[in-house]
Parts: structure tokens; C-alpha cells; sequence
């Protein structure tokens, strides 16, 4: 990243940028309403003492993270031809605040400009300066983050038009939100107000916190602690809740964050006190706003989810095409009906105790005594939505063993099974589907009858009319989901069912995606701003961005014309990266066996990265039986320090656990055996101590 300290500079070639596109293509000039109408350089961020607010206040701090030194750029990188004044002007400030001497080196001690960073953001304030789309390559290393945010930044500030930033995981857009852009405004001197917006699910939903049953006692204390968290905290992130016991929390989460599908401003009667509506508010309000891909793309659907915004910068942009096919993908399992059919009652109790039903009856009971308003049938209702709960998990423990592919699934397409129609998937016999339908319509309907009268029977009514709404809510889309997945009638759609194992058992699955993202893609995100800026490390398929254009929608043939540029890498990729592509067999044993050979061959401190726990731990234990034998065990400075037998070394020690300085490393000899389980040191000499006998098991 940009904005990271890292010492010494990496000695590279000094290159310029490469650039290809017609940079006069017809650009749109559509510009959104300003939503801020003086249009003011500084914008401030704080808000009112004592006021519960999701944003951070971004001020100019001192020691301000350096970032990694670069040798300087060749003097005279070009600006375009025929550049507006706008767009001239800003590129010029970008390259005179990133250039030697600049703002940016002024502040951090460390920093040395690289080419490619000056030429990225010199580019990238050309586009948000004059309009239209600019795709954009840079390596690891090049700096991207402040490449684009620095010309974001200086145009927010200065026009008052709201800059967008999107990344694809919610970790960077943290790091962007609490680390990048602080220490940025801090350069510039700057204060700006600025805003963090994630999904609805990655809020908590407190009256869901409260009324959020326990499963077991670990689940008890994180949600007392969970209560006290969300009292105290000012935007309900549930990404930044401490959690004691992570896994409990992450099994936890679903059931305490807000509900994507059910939970609206219209049917929450406590929508003021919403932590995900005060997020949007804030959002509204301010001149920049970091998002993730996900919600970029549910923006498009949902309206007023993102305020209008003049330029967007999609970071990671690789993955864009990925992310819009997944939030546009629906499917539906038993799973999925197992949860709603939950939050009516438990499977395990009569009359659907335990869930939203019992407390409907023990609420409606005395109102229809004493004659409230409530229809006369509301009794019998709730009697007869409790007992089709359990005629409905019967129903639809038969439709998907109907659905459940017979024999074996292709395994090279990940057990996937595609189909075109509901005779294909069915057959003749349409009875199973018709029958969970109806009973997907039965509770949506009911619930919604209910519902009602409640909201004007006092608070506890209006409470209860507010989560029977989200949950008839549920039951619709998850009709109307089913069965447009069962008729697969949009010939733009592909439709197919999954057979997973999990926990031993055959898990089936409907699902149905978009063939192609492109039409998605310029209608969900790339028509909404005057300015798009799409950036990655990997963004050419070859020797130009065709491809990747393509599948967003982009190119004269589609009707929206785009730059593109690369930018030069501070490192020498070619001697330095290695690419291997994994051929089959097992891949934990191969990726430990390739991690093994290289520790081996380097004789070098090795850091292996994973995309999943899962395959970490297996590649773990795998390599584990190809490695030497560590140990622990030593109490010279007082606590515990370890030491490992390494295959390139006699033995060494590594460092005290305490960080303690005082530990040199040695290459001697040691008698006893590592493998045996004992090894014993002779007192050795240390700056402020001596060493005692160690003793330690094979680890």
C-alpha cells in the first residue's frame, strides 16, 4: 500500500506509463446534483460533541505513517494533449504534491517518489478532471491506494462533488476508512467529511439483539457481551465488534445482524435509532464515501442506497465482474427455509413456542378478550399458521429429495447440475413445488393480515407488527425465488443445483446467475457517474484490456468508450515472482511440499498466505511431516523462549517471546537430540545474563 512504512528503497529502472485509448471518445458529461451547494475546500468531518456517529473524525495528525522509499521519477513525465483546464490543473497539483520536494515527502521522512504512482494518479486526476472511463494496471507496490486517493480527495475538497470509493473486501476499505485517508488529509492539511457504508447484514439489528436466543452457554457470554457493545459503540459495525470467542460469534452473527431481504425503513417502526440508517445518513452527508463492491452493486437496485455521486473509483477492480454476478445470483435451499421457518417457532416444541407465534398469541390473547383490534379469526389463524409449520418442513424435505440429482454429479464442475425448465427438474409431477408455494404464500399473507392491526396497539403491538412484516417479507422472496429457479425461464439467466457434502449429509441447492454481467454492469454502476476509474494489479487478458472491458460492458461497441494505461512495477517481477499452477492430486501435500522445498532452497525466513483456514491448516499439518523438529522451553530471561532445529543449521535460537533483546543468535553444535524430546545447552555468555540448561519437547 501506498501509506505503508517500509524501509529501504527498492532500487528499480525509472519508466513512464504506457497509455492506450482515444482520449477525445465520447465522454459522458452527465454531472450529478452537488450535494453540497458552496462547493467548499473544507469540508468538516467532526460532528457534534456527545452525538452517537458512525464516521471517524479524519484530521490532520502528526507522524503520519511513511510510505516505502522509491528512487525519484524522470524529470518530464508528459500530459496529454488536448487536456481541458480542469483536468490540467489537477494533474498538475497531484505531480507537484507527489514530487520530490512535495507535501508528501515533506511529511513522511521515508517516502521517495516511484514513476508509476505519479503516473497513475497524474492519469487518474485527467480523468476525474475531464470525465469518462479509465482502466487502469498497476502491479503490487506501485502505490495505488494514494494514487487514487489523492486526486479524489483534492476534488471533493474542492468542487464539494462527492467521490465514491469502492474496494472489493471490507478489510481494505477499513484500511482506506481508518489508516490511508487520515494520513492523507493530514499531508494536505485538510479536513473532509467522509463516511464508511457496508451492507445492511454487517450491521447489528438491536431489537434482533434482543430478542436473539442462546444455543449453549458460549454463546450466552458473547451475547452479553455483544449487548454491552452495541450500547456503547457509535456505528454497530459488526466487523469491528471485539469478540471474545471469535467462532462462537461468527456462528452468532446472522442471527443478531440486520436482515438484508426483510428489514426496511418502512417496516421498522425503530428505523431513527437503525444503526444501518444513521450509516446512510451519514453517507448522505458527506463528500466521500468508502463502500465495498457488493454494495456498489446493490446500489444500482435498491434506490437511494448511495447518495448520487460525481466520480467512482473501484479499487481491485478485477473482481468486479465476479461480484455483481454473486449479488445478482439467487438461490434457494432447505437451509434457507429451515431459517425462516425458525423464526416462527422452534422444530422441537408444539404450537411454535419459542418463536414469533407464541409471542403473537400471548400478545393477541387479551386484546381479542377484551375485544381489541384484531379480526375475530386472529386466534384461529395462529393456531392454523403453527400447525402448518410442521406440514411445511415435511413438504419441503420432499421437494428436494425430488430435486436431488440421481446418481453421480460431475464432479469437475463442482457437482453442479444444470437445467432449463421445471419439466426437466421435476418432471410431470408439479405437486411438491405447488404445495411448499402455497405454503411460502400462506404465511406471507397471514402474517401480513396480522400485522396490521398491531401497529397501533402500543409499542409492544408495533414491535411485534414490525418483525411478523420482516418475516412475511422472507416467505415472499423466498417464493417468488423458488420459483423462478424451478421454471428457469429467462433465456439470459443459466440455471443449476449443487450437491454438496456437509456434515455427512447430501446438500442441495437451487441457483440461478446472469450468463454475462455486462448489461448489469453499466447499469448498475458504470452510467451512474461522470467519471469511473476501474484499477488493479491484474486487468489486461494479454496485451490490452479488451477482455476485461467485454465483460463490463465497456468498448465503441457498447456504446462507452474507455482509456486504459499501465503502470511500471518499483520491483523486478520478472526475477522475483514465480507462478505455479497446481495440476491435481492432493493440494495441501502439493502446496506443502512446494512451501517445504523453497524454505529449504532459500534457507530464508518464509511467509505462506491462504485464502481459506481450512487449506492453512491442512497445508500446515502437511508440511509438518516434512519438517525439522522445533522446541520450547528455555527460562534464561525469565520466560519462555523457543528455538528450532533448522534443516540448513546446526540449531538456533529464534527469540525470546517477550521480544527480549538480549538473545543473540548462534551456530553451534548442542548435545542430545531434538528428535528425541532433550536437548541440553552449555552456559553460554549473554550481554546482561547467562544461559541455563534447556530442556524442551520435539514440537
Amino acid at each position: 500500500m501506498a501509506l505503508v512504512p517500509e524501509p529501504g528503497p527498492a532500487r528499480v529502472p525509472v519508466l513512464g506509463s504506457c497509455l492506450d485509448g482515444n482520449a477525445q471518445s465520447g465522454r459522458s458529461r452527465r454531472r450529478p446534483v452537488r450535494h453540497d451547494a458552496e462547493g467548499r475546500r473544507r469540508v468538516r468531518h467532526a460532528t457534534r460533541d456527545g452525538e452517537r456517529s458512525g464516521r471517524h473524525r479524519l484530521r490532520p495528525r502528526a507522524g503520519s505513517p511513511a510510505a516505502r522509499g522509491q528512487d525519484p521519477p524522470a524529470s518530464g513525465l508528459d500530459i496529454l494533449s488536448a487536456a481541458t483546464p480542469r483536468e490540467t490543473e489537477l494533474a498538475r497539483e497531484v505531480e507537484r504534491r507527489l514530487a520530490p520536494g512535495g507535501d508528501v515527502s515533506r511529511s513522511w521522512p521515508h517516502y521517495a517518489p516511484r514513476p508509476g504512482q505519479i503516473a497513475l494518479a497524474r492519469d487518474v486526476a485527467r480523468a476525474v478532471g475531464r470525465g469518462g472511463v479509465l482502466l487502469a494496471e498497476a502491479p503490487t507496490g506501485v502505490g495505488k491506494s494514494l494514487a487514487y486517493l489523492l486526486p479524489g480527495v483534492l476534488h471533493a475538497a474542492e468542487t464539494g462533488r462527492r467521490v465514491v470509493i469502492a474496494t472489493c473486501t471490507r478489510s481494505l476499505q477499513d484500511q482506506l476508512f481508518e489508516r490511508d485517508l487520515p494520513a492523507l488529509l493530514g499531508v494536505l492539511g485538510l479536513e473532509l467529511r467522509c463516511a464508511r457504508l457496508k451492507g445492511k447484514q454487517n450491521y447489528v439489528c438491536e431489537p434482533t439483539l434482543a430478542l436473539a436466543e442462546e444455543r449453549g452457554p458460549e454463546e450466552r457470554d458473547v451475547l452479553e457481551q455483544l449487548k454491552r457493545w452495541a450500547a456503547t459503540d457509535s456505528e454497530g459495525d459488526l466487523d469491528r465488534f471485539p469478540a471474545a470467542d471469535a467462532d462462537t460469534f461468527r456462528r452468532l452473527r446472522p442471527r443478531v445482524a440486520a436482515d438484508p431481504h426483510a428489514c426496511t425503513v418502512a417496516t421498522c417502526r425503530r428505523a431513527r435509532e437503525c444503526f444501518w440508517v444513521r450509516a446512510r445518513r451519514q453517507a448522505s452527508e458527506s463528500a466521500l464515501v468508502v463502500v465495498n463492491h457488493a454494495l456498489l452493486a446493490l446500489s444500482g437496485e435498491v434506490e437511494g442506497l448511495l447518495p448520487d455521486f460525481d466520480v467512482l473509483i473501484v479499487d481491485e477492480a478485477h473482481r468486479l465482474e465476479g461480484v455483481l454476478l454473486s449479488q445478482l445470483e439467487r438461490s434457494v435451499s432447505r437451509h434457507r427455509f429451515e431459517e425462516a421457518l425458525r423464526m416462527l417457532g422452534s422444530a422441537r416444541a408444539r404450537g411454535g413456542s419459542g418463536g414469533l407465534i407464541a409471542r403473537l398469541g400471548a400478545y393477541t390473547a387479551p386484546l381479542l378478550r377484551r375485544g381489541g383490534p384484531l379480526p375475530t379469526d386472529a386466534a384461529d389463524t395462529l393456531a392454523d399458521l403453527a400447525a402448518r409449520m410442521s406440514r411445511c418442513r415435511d413438504d419441503v424435505d420432499r421437494l428436494f429429495e425430488r430435486l436431488t440429482p440421481a446418481g453421480p454429479t460431475p464432479d469437475g464442475f463442482g457437482g453442479r447440475v444444470r437445467h432449463h425448465s421445471a419439466l426437466e427438474l421435476l418432471g410431470r409431477d408439479l405437486a411438491p413445488l405447488q404445495t411448499v408455494l402455497e405454503h411460502c404464500a400462506a404465511f406471507s399473507g397471514a402474517l401480513q393480515r396480522l400485522a396490521t392491526p398491531l401497529e397501533s396497539a402500543g409499542e409492544a403491538g408495533s414491535e411485534l407488527a414490525t418483525e411478523s412484516l420482516q418475516v412475511a417479507a422472507r416467505f415472499g422472496l423466498l417464493g417468488s425465488d423458488l420459483e423462478s429457479l424451478v421454471e428457469a425461464a429467462d433465456r439470459e439467466w443459466v440455471y443449476w443445483r449443487t450437491r454438496e457434502k456437509a456434515a455427512g449429509l447430501g446438500v442441495v441447492e437451487l441457483k440461478g446467475s446472469p450468463v454475462s454481467a455486462a448489461f448489469h454492469a453499466r447499469r448498475l454502476v458504470l452510467e451512474r457517474a461522470r467519471t469511473v476509474v476501474l484499477t488493479s494489479a491484474t486487468l489486461r487478458g494479454g496485451p490490452d484490456f479488451s477482455f476485461v472491458a467485454g465483460r463490463l460492458g465497456l468498448g465503441d461497441e457498447a456504446g462507452m468508450p474507455y482509456e486504459s494505461g499501465t503502470y511500471p512495477s518499483p520491483f523486478a517481477l520478472e526475477r522475483q515472482v514465480a507462478s505455479f499452477i497446481f495440476d491435481g492430486g492432493e493440494e495441501a501435500e502439493a502446496v506443502a511440499a512446494v512451501v517445504t522445498a523453497l524454505a529449504r532452497a532459500t534457507r530464508r525466513n518464509l511467509l505462506a498466505l491462504f485464502t481459506a483456514h481450512m487449506r492453512l491448516g491442512r497445508a500446515r499439518d502437511a508440511s509438518a511431516r516434512n519438517a525439522a523438529p522445533s522446541c520450547s522451553g528455555c527460562r534464561a530471561c525469565g520466560k519462555v523462549w523457543t528455538f528450532r532445529v533448522l534443516p540448513w543449521r546446526s540449531w538456533s535460537w529464534q527469540s525470546c517471546r517477550s521480544r527480549c533483546r538480549t538473545i543473540p543468535w548462534y551456530r553451534r553444535a548442542a548435545s542430545g537430540c531434538a528428535s528425541a524430546g532433550s536437548i541440553r545447552f552449555a552456559r553460554t555468555p549473554c550481554r546482561r545474563r547467562s544461559y541455563g540448561s534447556a530442556r524442551g519437547s520435539a514440537g
